[in-house]
């Protein structure tokens, strides 16, 4: 929410840039809990940085999260599992979404997916930053949507990976488009 705000020290270079530089899109992601902890000011801002968006020519898109692993200690807070925290999140992601009418990738729910069916290197160990995997999702959702051009994952995976999580992997980022 910050960001949107032009006389926060980062908001203003945000803002900066999108009256000097030209953009095709622009994508918006938001800390991690608080489009369920403080809805409000989380739509309030991506209202703000929208306009700006707009203004600027470019395309804003929504970069839904995903939920706390299990073994976070704020989990509890915001759901009795990953899923539900991040069901939350995709809901107040795609109310603003609905309401801007502007797409949203679903990264949160392509990473519940993985994580609900057994993959691994999701998470770094604060268990909510993104580790490599989770990372390679939400580039690979993220390219999907604003181009609309599938990707096989397996071209561009670290050979340490097994076929069974380069098999998830893909069927992770396709279940993202299950919206």
């Amino acid at each position: 929410s910050k960001y949107a705000d032009a006389e926060d020290e980062y908001g203003a270079k945000v803002h900066s840039l999108l009256k000097s530089e030209k953009f095709d899109f622009v994508v918006l992601q938001e800390q991690s809990h608080t489009p369920i902890s403080d809805k409000a000011s989380f739509h309030s801002a991506v209202r703000r940085l929208c306009e700006l968006i707009c203004e600027n020519g470019a395309k804003p898109y929504l970069y839904a999260t995903w939920g706390y692993a299990k073994e976070h200690p704020k989990l509890p807070l915001y759901g009795p599992c990953t899923g539900d925290m991040e069901r939350k999140l995709r809901l107040s992601y795609a109310e603003i979404a609905e309401e801007l009418s502007i797409p949203v990738c679903q990264v949160g729910r392509a990473m519940t997916y993985a994580y609900e069916n057994g993959m691994e290197c999701l998470y770094k160990p604060d268990h909510y930053h993104p580790d490599v995997c989770a990372s390679l999702i939400a580039a690979l959702v993220i390219f999907e949507k604003i181009f609309g051009i599938e990707v096989d994952a397996e071209g561009v995976l670290p050979e340490s990976l097994s076929e069974r999580d380069v098999a998830l992997l893909n069927a992770a980022v396709s279940y993202a488009k299950k919206e």
